[in-house]
């Protein structure tokens, strides 16, 4: 076993060294951190304890990184193997499940541990600079540490139970995103006076309020807290779940694919007249949404997550009114929106050309917008959920939010967040069909970058190049040029859609 454990290992660091896209994802971590020192020094940002403010912002990029690397990188150790149809060709080699699991997840978590060890000499220029001291960088990366192997297991489960590289991203981003909501969460709601259970181990779990007290400037703790150990012990069970379901996850998915699988679905097929453009509507609502009990299944998980947030902010005392209920729909009705979008924009022709059906699917005898947008109706219905939550929170305080129409800001900000959206969405989907290797996390990812760099670089454009009135003018001059943009991407996306034909 550790004949074979060593040779995957082996290869994929090969390959790994041979291949970019690791060395640009460890690249971009200093290269935003050279960004945000420019920045800093700029503001005069620097002049209170610069290394302590440099340290945070880099603990945090490192923290956000090694959680994104957990829903896409991780994420796709064993899915990867079982799209290619690879895993069966491992077994008869004779590489058992421990080994196959190791040799795929070790060399991922040693990128991980380099993307840390990158921050080395930023982390040395923080202590030089002062407000930093010794015990708390080793607390830093002791913190660290822990969080990438407990989220690089979770990762790893989700691979192992899941068919296609796609879900094992959703779910392993879905999974990460609800333990810390449900940790901040749970930890507020269960902070009383006189709580009925203790709820000191709750807090203390979560990596990033570890980070929050090790930042602190009294900070006088152990190196090694609760918190690593418990995310280590939690990253073992996890890891130990993985490899005890492996064989069975691997031998129901296998007969599931099977044609004795489809032979054993007797379910019965009704036939419905269609219209004209019902079939592609279709097919992008279930292949995308999933279906109606997704859909359901998205207004439930809306309505829960609302009345959790309604819960935590009764938690601070006091009662909740209409107008902070309305608050709180349209919050998470625009946050739930844009997110949703954006998944929506990364599978929308993802899935047909990762399946290598969108020539197939182009064989109809119709233009290319025309099976494009039927396909993307139906996938947009997705929003449906979100959108509801910001019409029932605008219909609850419908007076004010009359009276705001008639704001020049309000339309101004409509008008340039709205711009910036719809740019991300076109960029996540281009970057979806253009990339072969990104899932949709990492479509999301990208598109989320370029969408935050142009716009920083523009506010500092607009900082120093206008006071006053003009400052209204270049934002909406910048609005305008967002659309524009968007309509350019538009339309390389369409160019992009016809050259996958021939693929």
């Amino acid at each position: 076993m550790l004949q074979r454990t060593i040779a995957l290992v082996q290869r994929s660091l090969r390959v790994d060294s041979r291949d970019i896209r690791p060395h640009l994802f460890r690249m971009a971590l200093p290269g935003i951190f050279i960004v945000t020192l420019i920045m800093m020094q700029m503001d005069n940002g620097l002049r209170s304890a610069p290394g302590r403010s440099l340290l945070g912002w880099l603990v945090t990029y490192d923290y956000l990184f090694i959680t994104f690397a957990a829903a896409t990188f991780f994420a796709t150790a064993i899915s990867e193997e079982r799209e290619q149809q690879t895993l069966g060709l491992l077994q008869m080699a004779g590489v058992g499940p421990l080994a196959l699991l190791l040799g795929k997840w070790f060399p991922r978590l040693w990128s991980g541990i380099l993307l840390l060890l990158v921050q080395l000499p930023f982390t040395l220029l923080c202590v030089t600079l002062g407000g930093v001291m010794w015990n708390q960088v080793m607390a830093l990366f002791a913190c660290l540490l822990a969080h990438l192997l407990l989220v690089s297991s979770i990762a790893l489960v989700c691979s192992v139970w899941s068919r296609t590289s796609s879900a094992a991203c959703g779910w392993a981003t879905f999974t990460i995103v609800a333990m810390h909501l449900g940790v901040w969460i749970g930890s507020s709601l269960l902070n009383a006076p006189t709580p009925p259970v203790p709820t000191a181990w709750l807090d203390h779990f979560l990596g990033a309020n570890r980070l929050f007290r090790i930042m602190e400037i009294a900070f006088d703790e152990p190196i090694l807290s609760y918190q690593v150990w418990s995310n280590l012990g939690v990253s073992l069970m996890l890891s130990g779940i993985a490899w005890g379901t492996f064989a069975l996850v691997q031998e129901k998915q296998e007969f599931a694919a099977s044609p004795a699988a489809r032979k054993v679905d007797g379910s019965p097929r009704v036939s419905r007249r269609a219209w004209q453009w019902s079939p592609l509507i279709w097919q992008g609502f279930y292949q995308v949404v999933g279906g109606p009990m997704y859909l359901v299944g998205r207004m439930i998980v809306h309505f829960l997550t609302v009345m959790a947030l309604l819960m935590w902010m009764s938690s601070w005392g006091g009662t909740i009114d209409s107008e902070e209920f309305a608050g709180v729909l349209i919050f998470w009705g625009v946050f739930a929106w844009v997110c949703e979008g954006a998944y929506v924009a990364s599978q929308v022709f993802r899935g047909e050309i990762a399946g290598q059906t969108w020539s197939t699917l182009c064989l109809l005898p119709r233009s290319l917008p025309e099976i494009a947008y039927p396909r993307l109706l139906g996938a947009l219905t997705a929003l449906v959920p979100a959108i509801g939550c910001i019409g029932f929170g605008l219909w609850l305080v419908l007076d004010d939010f009359v009276d705001v129409l008639d704001e020049d800001e309000f339309w101004m900000i409509l008008f340039y967040f709205s711009a910036q959206v719809v740019l991300g969405w076109h960029l996540t989907t281009l970057f979806s069909i253009t990339i072969d290797w990104s899932a949709w996390p990492i479509s999301i990812f990208l598109a989320t970058v370029v969408v935050v760099l142009a716009n920083i670089c523009l506010m500092v454009c607009i900082e120093t190049a206008a006071t006053g009135s003009g400052e209204q003018a270049l934002v909406w001059l910048v609005g305008m040029a967002t659309y524009g943009a968007s309509g350019v991407v538009h339309v390389l996306i369409g160019s992009r859609l016809t050259s996958r034909l021939g693929e």
